[in-house]
């Protein structure tokens, strides 16, 4: 048995489950950590798998060439992460095939994490039930009505219980953010701070509402073009920031 055979078989895999509506920003500093994990000695197989072999992330991106999940039978040695999912526009999941395949990895010993609303799809398969948890901060009070049986921490970065783990999330998320909009040039066309100072009625009218009035929205109809959003802390603060664009009809 050759070097690169040993090495293969010694590396452990990490599944991501592509939920509907998935959140990038959620799934993609999930994916960098265990990636860069390889340069570190400690190689991961990454494994994105979803209940579809193409998948539209909450941000309207496709992803494709997904592995069925059902195909893959856990070992003790997997992790299966659930990255955080929209939940304005999708229900928590009720997949029984789904639930039954994460409850036969918990039993098989792997270690089942979540991110943000990840934990919902958890709760939902039963894994949760009297453990304590948690979700985003916008969701811990629907998580604990929801699933009266859990134990809902609502001041919690991360928590494990047993080999299962829920992050709330972005740790730093960029609390009060402005946003501009600016042509080829550099001009500003259009700039927001709160949502609700202008265009409410037409912003709320598109079904893409911001849930937190602090947050910034611009609706605009723009010819072909170059464009550039460019989205700041208030007062020169400072976090992480996700802008999402949307083509309306």
């Amino acid at each position: 048995m050759d070097f690169l055979t040993c090495l293969i078989m010694a590396t452990n895999r990490v599944i991501f489950f592509i939920n509907k509506e998935t959140h990038i920003l959620d799934l993609a500093g999930a994916v960098q950590t265990f990636y860069e994990s390889g340069d570190y000695g400690k190689p991961y197989e990454i494994i994105y798998a979803s209940d579809n072999v193409t998948q539209a992330t909450s941000a309207h991106l496709q992803m494709t060439g997904l592995k069925k999940y059902t195909t893959i039978k856990i070992i003790s040695t997997d992790i299966i992460v659930i990255p955080g999912y929209d939940l304005r526009r999708l229900p928590p999941m009720d997949d029984h095939r789904l639930f039954a395949w994460l409850r036969k990895a918990d039993k098989a010993g792997a270690i089942l994490c979540s991110i943000c609303t990840g934990a919902f799809t958890l709760a939902a398969a039963g894994l949760l039930e009297g453990k304590e948890c948690t979700t985003h901060w916008k969701y811990t009070t629907r998580l604990q009505k929801d699933y009266p049986a859990l134990k809902v921490l609502s001041n919690r970065l991360f928590v494990k219980s047993g080999n299962i783990y829920a992050s709330a999330g972005v740790t730093t998320p960029l609390a009060n953010p402005t946003l501009s909009l600016r042509d080829a040039n550099g001009n500003v066309i259009a700039s927001n701070d709160n949502w609700k100072d202008s265009q409410q009625a037409a912003i709320a009218a598109t079904g893409k509402a911001p849930p937190n009035d602090n947050e910034s929205a611009i609706l605009g109809l723009l010819a072909p073009g170059n464009y550039t959003a460019i989205v700041a802390g208030k007062n020169g603060t400072t976090g992480v920031a996700l802008i999402e664009f949307y083509s309306l009809p």
